[in-house]
């Protein structure tokens, strides 16, 4: 019993001193104590700092931010403003301050400040062992399909109901929608595949457009930017093998295959239903709903369920019309008693009633008359699958837009690819280069214009929004009347392939003509057809093999516009020296070695090497003193652009060379100083990585009408991949667009780039201590034209 309680004698006097002991160090040791909180805060701070500049770059590259890191960084800032300096300034006075008239030291305080700074700083030693994050964001998951103008009725929920409930039996994989051109199959498939999204049918999903010219890496590319795929492989079969092991996860994915014009071989995109027993259970969560106007092409992508779109009843194509039209055919018989003819004139179809009601929808009663008189008396083009009021509705649209440049420029549009988006920009230098457009002398000029044309076409639905704001896209129904338009006086031909070419040759169709386009020129050659009038081609590749002939150009001395894309040349043709009266010149997205011949084009107004693979810029390019713009961006190979080559070319309008050239002031390279000689100059994108260089004088700057340029440090550290996702202002609105980053108050102010940011409507700064002081120092008359501010100054150092 003595034993017992001596031990627990021995136990209450060793927890007693231990807390008189603590006591007593939290009173002696107060001032380390305080210190070492002041450290742990410092450090914090450094921490929470490299992960916000984590944080910030993911959010400005559109990724989503984990969960627990936002809620660390919400602990680190709640913790910060506690421990804040005035505050630990305070908690220091307090334990300085003395009793007894100043001649002792205040124990309680002492005790109290060290007591919690110890807690405090045990605190935030474990808030920076939870804030070691292996990565602080993930990607979302894309958009996905957006459904535009799809009206619910009667006649689509039937199918709209019968696809969801077959895509939800686990014996269906296969999903069919036919149905004539223009009827709504995209449109009803995109519904599909928002509403299985929306009631959690399947888990992902992505789309991917055939067409009729199949591009296996085009569609696999499609289908794997919506399921977040990135693949490492570069020929078709590589990417198969890794969509197929990406089908194989524990996600339920709906594929769909929209407009097939005939079977499509789905083991080659990478979409494998083989071997019942491992395969239908490795990818059970799998379906594909595809699209056709042929029940027989579904039949042989062995669709175990099909479903067709019916053209708009009677009462259901007046709704649709009275709805884009506006209210005048509710309100007054005359316009509803014509309404119904052209409705009937349009056979019921969604595409032919678009297009007529929004040419008449800002016009009286005496247009519309004349509309249904002239559909009357029309001459229908007979196009396979298209009914004969169809077309002529669609080509009163396109003869209603009264106006020359805007018909030539719809013609134009039809020539491009199927299924393709197309680059508004490509479209001005198309414009450009074969004259369309009456008074226009500038660059400038004319893409106002053009702006102007794109917005006439898409009011009648002739052409539709693109991917984005810059682009713009043709319903397949619109593009096969633009080319038969386009074709009736021999004047304009898309050769689909071989054996169309031997047949357009065969009829004589080609003599004569002025614009030829072959969307996929390794099944043609032009060798026998007589291009001695022609003005424009446009020549597009998806066979890295193919090699066009050394004398493919050489009767092609009238020849305006020269589009080539994907493409390889060791070397350009000789016969590029008959291309006297060239204007403009695009080589795409093409392999490019020798090129010094181009110096014999003297005429150019218009050159781009867009995303090709040029390490060089030839000396000669000096001579094309017509050039009006000189487009070298996504070059990523391009190291050399001698110097004083851009200073002679006098009449320089646009230089474009973002995400590309960054040699500028190296070596033999060319200078910075060379762009204020060209006295036209007034579009610039261009990558500085060093503010120093920027001449001093700030007459360039103040010049520019439309700038998107990147001043400042990346470093060859990142990809050139990665360098050309940063770049904030890609798809960017603004028409001055600045990123600066790293920089130096001084370099801002002493080079010229004051200007730049004053003018500026959208303005990145990453990275420059004292950004907010550089702000205030230009903020002389409140930025006005400023419409996007990003700041991210660096936290610390």
């Amino acid at each position: 019993m003595e034993s017992i309680v001596s031990s627990v004698a021995s136990k209450v006097a060793e927890y007693t001193f231990g807390i008189i002991n603590r006591g007593i160090g939290y009173v002696i040791y107060v001032d380390s104590n305080v210190q070492d909180l002041k450290e742990q805060v410092g450090k914090l701070e450094d921490a929470r700092g490299r992960v916000q500049h984590s944080v910030d770059r993911a959010i400005r590259n559109a990724e989503k931010i984990e969960a627990d890191v936002l809620k660390w960084l919400a602990n680190v800032d709640k913790k910060l403003t506690d421990n804040g300096g005035e505050k630990l300034k305070q908690d220091e006075e307090k334990a300085k301050k003395k009793c007894f008239i100043g001649l002792c030291p205040n124990i309680k305080s002492r005790y109290q400040v060290s007591k919690k700074a110890v807690e405090e700083a045990q605190t935030i030693s474990e808030l920076l062992g939870q804030g070691k994050f292996d990565k602080v964001w993930y990607s979302p998951d894309m958009e996905g399909v957006v459904t535009k103008g799809y009206k619910a009725f009667v006649s689509r929920t039937k199918a709209l109901e019968g696809i969801l409930e077959a895509l939800n039996e686990s014996s269906v994989q296969i999903v069919g929608i036919h149905g004539m051109a223009g009827v709504g199959k995209t449109t009803l498939a995109k519904e599909v595949a928002a509403r299985v999204k929306e009631v959690h049918l399947l888990d992902e999903v992505a789309m991917a457009v055939v067409s009729h010219n199949p591009d296996i890496r085009k569609i696999q590319g499609e289908i794997a930017d919506m399921l977040g795929l990135h693949y490492d492989k570069e020929t078709v079969r590589g990417r198969a093998m890794q969509l197929r092991q990406r089908l194989k996860t524990d996600k339920r994915i709906l594929i769909v295959l929209d407009d097939l014009w005939q079977k499509l071989d789905l083991e080659e995109v990478g979409i494998s239903f083989e071997d019942e027993a491992a395969e239908r259970s490795s990818i059970a969560g799998c379906k594909i709903l595809l699209t056709s106007r042929s029940l027989d092409v579904l039949r042989l992508m062995h669709a175990e369920k099909s479903f067709k779109v019916e053209i708009l009843s009677q009462g259901e194509s007046m709704i649709l019309f009275a709805k884009t039209v506006g209210d005048r055919v509710g309100k007054s018989g005359d316009y509803e008693c014509i309404a119904y003819e052209l409705v009937k004139k349009c056979d019921w179809l969604p595409v032919a009633i678009l297009a007529i009601a929004n040419t008449l929808k800002a016009v009286d009663i005496s247009f519309w008359e004349d509309a249904l008189l002239q559909l009357r008396r029309s001459n229908p083009s007979n196009i396979e699958g298209m009914q004969d009021n169809v077309y002529s509705t669609i080509e009163l649209s396109y003869k209603w837009l009264r106006n020359d440049e805007a018909q030539s420029l719809f013609l134009i549009c039809g020539l491009h690819p199927q299924s393709f988006d197309i680059p508004v920009f490509d479209l001005l230098q198309y414009s450009f280069g074969l004259d369309l457009l009456g008074g226009i002398n500038t660059l400038e000029e004319a893409r106002k214009r053009i702006g102007v044309l794109v917005h006439k076409l898409k009011a009648p639905s002739l052409l539709l929004e693109g991917k984005g704001y810059k682009w713009v896209k043709m319903h397949d129904l619109i593009r096969d009347v633009s080319i038969s338009i386009s074709s009736k006086n021999n004047r304009m031909w898309v050769i689909k392939d071989g054996n169309h070419l031997n047949e357009l040759l065969k009829k004589g169709n080609l003599k004569g003509c002025t614009a030829i386009s072959l969307p996929h020129s390794n099944t043609a050659e032009l060798s026998d057809v007589d291009c001695s009038d022609l003005e424009l081609l446009m020549l597009l590749n998806n066979d890295p093999s193919f090699q066009v002939s050394d004398t493919i150009f050489k009767d092609m001395n009238k020849l305006k516009v020269l589009s080539v894309t994907g493409m390889s040349f060791p070397s350009l043709p000789s016969s590029f020296l008959s291309l006297t009266n060239l204007q403009t010149l695009r080589l795409c997205e093409c392999k490019l070695s020798e090129i010094a011949i181009i110096e014999n084009l003297k005429k150019l107004d218009i050159l781009s090497f867009h995303d090709s693979t040029i390490t060089q810029l030839p000396i000669g390019i000096a001579q094309l003193t017509q050039l009006k713009l000189l487009d070298l961006s996504e070059c990523s190979k391009l190291e050399v652009i001698p110097e004083n080559v851009i200073a002679k070319l006098c009449r320089l309008e646009e230089l474009l060379v973002g995400n590309s050239f960054r040699g500028w002031n190296v070596g033999g390279n060319a200078r910075l100083e060379e762009l204020n000689n060209l006295s036209s100059l007034s579009a610039l994108d261009a990558s500085i990585p060093d503010a120093t260089i920027m001449p001093k004088e700030d007459l360039l700057m103040r010049k520019l009408e439309r700038y998107k340029i990147v001043i400042g440090e990346y470093g060859r550290r990142y990809s050139f991949n990665y360098f050309r996702r940063f770049n904030l202002f890609h798809e960017s609105k603004a028409s001055k667009a600045l990123h600066i980053k790293k920089l130096n108050i001084s370099n801002c102010l002493d080079k010229g780039i004051g200007m730049l940011i004053k003018k500026a409507e959208e303005l990145h700064i990453d990275g420059l201590r004292g950004a907010k002081d550089l702000l205030f120092e230009l903020d002389t008359d409140g930025f006005p034209h400023l419409k996007y501010l990003t700041v991210n100054e660096p936290l610390f150092g």
